[in-house]
């Protein structure tokens, strides 16, 4: 889950616009102009071990979100729901 005031945008990922790095880590794509700045693009379930490339849906998601004034794209297959949740609900 990210907080919901941190999600700057959520657009349909083009990943013809992302310009690879070499030598980066398991699921980190590469990166992408968005607005102006360069922005690392990290692909969460390449990253966290879920799915191999093979299995890649084919319509994915970019939630640009913003931690400690550093914009990242997070690719995700899917939005689910989005909740508010008060800090004393989490432990």
């Amino acid at each position: 889950g990210i907080n919901v005031e941190k999600v700057t945008q959520i657009v349909i990922f083009d990943p013809s616009k992302v310009a690879e790095l070499p030598k980066q880590p398991t699921g980190v794509l590469g990166v992408l102009d968005y607005r102006g700045a360069t922005i690392n693009i990290i692909d969460l379930a390449m990253h966290l071990e879920l799915r191999k490339t093979e299995n890649t849906p084919e319509r994915r998601l970019l939630l640009v979100v913003e931690f400690n004034k550093r914009r990242t794209g997070f690719v995700v297959d899917m939005v689910e729901r989005i909740e508010r949740c008060n800090w004393s609900q989490f432990e």
